[in-house]
């Protein structure tokens, strides 16, 4: 039932709570994380209604609006900006008293638009500031974990009633980088509320079906970190209501094969684009995206001629289904595209660059980072065509057959920064071509790289066809294509990897990839915009995985983890308060160091491991010792299997001449080899213990060093740790055709006659 995950979400945000703050006043801090978990089921015990508005002014038109949210139950208003137009903010604010905080409402959350940053910003926040509720308050952020106040809209995270909502400003887009789209992903991951929204002012233009503000502002990564989220993104700005089919991708207008009229089941990947700038300033005509392919509703002038709507929709907070609709007119409102929603994305983690002491029991092991790449063209110049024949080179045409114009030629593509590190591995990459005319027949391309660490520009000098390519991965053709849709290749991760593995590859060099017609397709074309067609041209989409750098501490969790054994009669101690290296009163030992839980996942590379030991005692001379480790998948208890029993790995050798002060840590060489030669054994699990066995080399003086053990200090040796994880390998299925008639034959065995020629 509803109650019961309502229970179950806040008792997670409970333990999460106690998890993170352990700290001296634990009891207390527990007290607080109860207290929290107490207050989310109240909160909690319904759905949340969340009402959706912008570019109001403060006139009849919008007090209907928001009159609409009343009637309809709203809880939380998200208004996106563009307040009153007139810079009157205590207007604005003595307006949103007697429409919404007077009638006994009490959430708003705004962003803003042009005209409140082209006026005074800072006192229209004020405003909104003053009016923000004590929940509110108490779950939002902004920028950075400041102070929500002191950001509020511009930056902002806020949480309530299991939806999360990141809220940016006019500025803030208007100069979208990489600060805000890694503001957005860091606000979503790790956050278990299943509801999340992206709320702006200012849509993209594709997604705006109106006449005005249909400019590519250039926001799709913001748009595409939203996606990965599973956030659907509202904005206003032009003044009518529109909302996207499922999308799989933004920038590529790619619409989800999960794509439904009457249901959007958004996962972390998909999502769509919600507008509503009808909160009641005026109505915009239908424009050149009115029917668009990505469109699933709009309402413009072509549509009705009210001026005010509010979309309204009733969160459940288990992430089930959600219902919407956009109700206009006189309040409350005509339904006039009812929905609903479902969420599956309720948790995105990435991994952390440093881990320290982690507990495999409750964590997972990291895996090598993810990340995607749209790369576009940057000039007309990057695309081309050459005459197979003659030779003749083009770089100014508006399309780019494939590969067929009057006669056969090669198209190139060149962009000119690919921003993929060294030693990434591309799991998929495909061009997108939009398609500019419908071509003919059902032919076949090769789409190959070429093999170059930094690609040159295309010139007489340095065609299509001088260049020297990858292997190549064959597309057919047979769909016919229309006009204005976009159209993506065969993955062609393998072929992008043999040009990333060529051993110069550089972050940011450039990428070619060259065109041809396959043997035996026929002489039929698909014709793509290039760059000088659309200002875009073909468009490269990448995903690749990149190693994970993790550093470890490593602790021992009780007094058995560590013992000394004397050489001479075998005898073992788990008891002694310090570990003398290696020898106590001049009889020579052997200690064993043992930690229960390694982190350190199968297939990582370790690259620096060292034994941390805190001096208890001087000791005395300048004692050499070697240092391996147990040659077990899961190193045993040194009560099951004492230290000079144990099959060990190659050694290390410490000759320890400086002199040890008590109190102070001293390192034993780097131990990557030998702690490799464990985790790469068969068996070998995240979370399995290792052991250390420490000995006196062979033919060197008496002497030692004497560290703390777990019993005299609480903490014993500890080991660092420091792995790479690299990406898996690509697996990819190769398709491979003959090249000419003389390819097959068959021989009679008995005459020995040879055909090649028989169909």
């Amino acid at each position: 039932s509803k109650a019961t995950v309502s229970v179950l979400y806040c008792l997670y945000i409970y333990e999460r709570g106690s998890k993170e703050e352990q700290r001296p006043s634990i009891m207390f801090m527990n007290r607080m994380s109860m207290m929290t978990a107490l207050g989310c089921m109240v909160g909690m015990a319904g759905s949340i209604k969340v009402g959706f508005v912008g570019d109001s002014g403060y006139g009849g038109n919008a007090a209907n609006s928001y009159a609409i949210m009343k009637e309809r139950g709203v809880e939380l208003v998200l208004q996106n900006g563009d307040f009153d137009y007139k810079n009157d903010y205590a207007g604005w604010g003595a307006f949103l008293d007697t429409n919404w905080f007077d009638k006994g409402m009490k959430h708003v959350l705004m962003s803003s638009g042009n005209h409140d940053v082209e006026r005074n910003f800072d006192s229209y926040r004020s405003q909104l500031v003053s009016r923000l509720s004590s929940d509110l308050l108490d779950n939002c952020k902004g920028r950075d974990g400041r102070d929500f106040k002191d950001d509020y809209g511009r930056w902002g995270n806020c949480a309530l009633n299991g939806v999360r909502i990141v809220l940016l400003g006019w500025d803030e887009m208007e100069h979208a980088d990489q600060s805000v789209t890694s503001f957005i992903k860091d606000s979503f991951t790790g956050t278990p509320e299943p509801w999340r929204i992206c709320m702006w002012h200012r849509p993209e233009g594709r997604y705006n079906p109106g006449d005005r503000h249909t400019s590519e502002y250039d926001n799709y990564q913001a748009y595409e970190a939203c996606r990965e989220h599973g956030a659907f993104v509202f904005s206003g700005h032009s003044h009518l209501y529109a909302r996207s089919k499922l999308m799989s991708s933004f920038e590529g207008f790619v619409v989800s094969q999960h794509d439904d009229d009457g249901r959007i089941q958004l996962t972390c990947g998909t999502s769509f684009a919600l507008i509503n700038g009808m909160a009641g300033r005026s109505l915009d005509d239908p424009g050149r995206y009115y029917s668009q392919h990505q469109h699933r509703k709009s309402y413009t002038s072509a549509d009705g001629n009210e001026l005010s709507g509010a979309v309204v929709c009733d969160f459940p907070p288990d992430g089930s289904v959600a219902s919407c609709d956009f109700f206009v007119g006189d309040s409350p409102g005509a339904s006039f595209d009812p929905f609903e929603i479902t969420s599956t994305c309720k948790e995105v983690s990435t991994p952390s660059p440093s881990q320290a002491s982690p507990s495999p029991s409750s964590e997972a092991p990291p895996t090598p980072g993810t990340q995607h790449l749209t790369v576009h063209l940057t000039s007309n110049e990057d695309d081309c065509e050459e005459r197979v024949h003659s030779g003749e080179l083009r770089t100014d045409s508006s399309d780019l057959e494939m590969t067929q114009e009057n006669e056969q030629q090669a198209v190139g593509i060149r962009w000119s920064s690919v921003e993929i590190p060294m030693g990434a591995v591309v799991t998929e990459a495909v061009i997108d071509f939009k398609c500019d005319e419908k071509g003919s027949g059902q032919p076949s391309v090769d789409i190959a790289f070429e093999l170059s660490d930094n690609s040159a520009s295309w010139s007489l000098s340095s065609k299509p066809t001088q260049r020297s390519l990858t292997s190549a991965t064959r597309w057919s053709l047979t769909e016919s294509w229309t006009v204005g849709d976009v159209y993506s290749s065969p993955n062609l991760a393998t072929q992008l990897n043999e040009v990333l593995s060529s051993g110069g590859w550089i972050s940011g060099n450039a990428i070619s990839v060259v065109i041809t017609k396959a043997a035996g397709s026929d002489d039929g074309a698909r014709i793509a915009n290039s760059r000088d067609g659309d200002g875009v041209g073909p468009v490269l989409k990448i995903t690749f995985a990149t190693q994970v750098v993790t550093d470890l501490v490593i602790k021992m969790s009780s007094g058995s983890d560590d013992c000394e054994e004397l050489v001479s009669n075998g005898e073992v101690d788990s008891s002694s308060s310090d570990l003398e290296l290696p020898d106590e009163n001049g009889k020579e030992q052997l200690v064993g160091i043992r930690w229960p839980s390694v982190a350190i996942p199968t297939g990582a590379v370790v690259t620096e491991a060292v034994i941390d030991f805190t001096c208890d005692e001087k000791g005395s001379g300048q004692p050499v010792i070697d240092i391996a480790f147990d040659k077990a998948a899961s190193s045993a208890s040194w009560g099951v299997q004492k230290p000079s029993s144990r099959l060990l790995t190659s050694s290390a050798t410490w000759s320890i001449t400086q002199d040890w002060t008590p109190g102070t840590v001293y390192s034993s060489p780097n131990l990557a080899w030998e702690i490799n030669e464990v985790i790469s054994l068969n068996g070998w699990s995240y979370g399995n213990a290792i052991s250390a066995v420490i000995i006196r080399s062979l033919g060197t003086q008496s002497g030692n060093r004497i560290a703390e053990s777990f019993n005299g200090d609480g903490l014993g040796p500890v080991l660092r740790v420091t792995y790479s994880l690299l990406p898996p390998p690509v697996s990819s299925t190769l398709e491979v055709h003959l090249t000419s008639n003389a390819d097959d034959c068959e021989e009679r065995v008995h005459s020995g006659e040879l055909r090649t020629d028989s169909s």
